[in-house]
C-alpha cells in the first residue's frame, strides 16, 4: 500500500477530517492534501510527525509493514489496565492542538496549588456547606479546616438561617 492510501486509511480510521489533522499536527492544509492524493511525497520530518500522532511507526504509514503495532494508547492501556473511558480521556488529550494542552495543565496546575485534588472538583463541582458543617469540620481530626477564602465561597443552605 502506498503512503497516501495510508495516509487516507488511518485518518479514517481515527475519525479525523482532513482539516482536523491539520490543526492539530500543524501541517498545512494544502501541503497534505497534496500527500493524500499522492501527488506529492512529504519529507521525513512530516512523515515522522504524523507517524508520531497517530502513534504508528515511519514504516507504517510507508506501506512496509503490514501489521500495524499496536499504537501508543492501547499500550497504556493494557499496561495500566485502563478502563473504556480513561482511554477516551488519554485519546481526547493526546488528539487537543499543543495550546489546548497548555490550558488544561494550567487549570490542573491551578487546582492543584489551591490544595484540592482533581477530583474534587471534577466530581463535586456544586458543592453546598451550611456554617454548622463548617463548624463541625473544624474539630475533624480527619480533616483540615476551610480556609477563610473557602468559607466566604460556600453557599448557604436553609439549615444557616437561623444562626
Amino acid at each position: 500500500m502506498a503512503l497516501s492510501d495510508n495516509l487516507k486509511k488511518i485518518r479514517e480510521e481515527r475519525k479525523l477530517t482532513k482539516k482536523e489533522l491539520c490543526k492539530k499536527t500543524g501541517i498545512s492544509e494544502r501541503a497534505y492534501l497534496t500527500y493524500e492524493f499522492g501527488e506529492r511525497e512529504p519529507k521525513i520530518s512530516v512523515i515522522c510527525k504524523l507517524a508520531d500522532f497517530y502513534g504508528v511507526t515511519v514504516d507504517y504509514l510507508l506501506g512496509r509493514e503490514e501489521e500495524k503495532k499496536p499504537d501508543m494508547l492501547t499500550q497504556l492501556a493494557q499496561e495500566f489496565n485502563l478502563t473504556e473511558i480513561e482511554k477516551v480521556l488519554v485519546q481526547a488529550y493526546i488528539t487537543i492542538s499543543p495550546k489546548e494542552r497548555k490550558k488544561f495543565i494550567k487549570t490542573i496546575e491551578e487546582v492543584v496549588s489551591q490544595k484540592e485534588t482533581a477530583q474534587q472538583v471534577i466530581l463535586q463541582p456544586d458543592i453546598q456547606i451550611s456554617k454548622r458543617a463548617i463548624a463541625r469540620s473544624k474539630d475533624n481530626p480527619f480533616r483540615d479546616a476551610p480556609t477563610p477564602e473557602q468559607i466566604a465561597s460556600f453557599t448557604p443552605v436553609p439549615e444557616d438561617s437561623d444562626l
